[in-house]
């Protein structure tokens, strides 16, 4: 989701069934959706907060 305005960047589906055991969020399948997923907050995140800085500085 972006910052400002608000929008939808990505949809991240997974078929990973709950409850998720420990078994689960240590596979393969699951480390990358999440590194995906994280990936994806830090780029809006970095994006925001150069925004912030720029209008600070007015």
């Amino acid at each position: 989701m972006t910052t400002r305005p608000r929008r939808i960047t990505q949809v991240f589906e997974t078929d990973i069934p709950r409850p998720r055991s420990h078994k689960v969020l240590a596979s393969q399948h699951f480390l990358k959706l999440k590194e995906q997923v994280t990936e994806a907050v830090h780029e809006e995140a970095v994006k925001a907060f150069q925004a912030g800085e720029r209008e600070f500085a007015r």
